[in-house]
């Protein structure tokens, strides 16, 4: 499930839609749907997060910090620590890996 999929879900259950949350927290139209091919800003997961009342892990990843195995947590403190560019790199990274490995699965199937 994409971070998308995860705002949408939330959405519903909390009985509004993505337009009506782009707005009370103030980003453009459209922004969050964006999301599916354009990697958001921080700042805008974190407003997310706090108006749907979930934690960033769970919008990020779909789930919580707890059930991260040890690789994961490692992960996330490396992104922490690094700068902006530190962290495009990884996210880079993190991508390509997911498109191989996408790619590679449909191959199969």
């Amino acid at each position: 499930m994409s971070i998308v999929e995860r705002i949408k879900l939330k959405c519903k259950e909390q009985n509004t839609n993505i337009k009506t949350l782009e707005r009370e927290i103030g980003i453009a139209n459209g922004s969050i749907r964006r999301w599916e091919n354009q990697k958001p800003s921080y700042d805008k997961i974190i407003l997310v997060a706090e108006k749907l009342n979930v934690t960033v892990n769970w919008l990020i990843f779909g789930k919580e910090a707890s059930e991260l195995s040890p690789d994961e947590q490692k992960l996330i403190e490396y992104y922490r620590k690094t700068d902006e560019r530190g962290k495009r790199n990884i996210l880079r990274q993190a991508e390509a890996e997911a498109a191989e490995l996408e790619s590679s699965n449909s191959k199969i199937g």
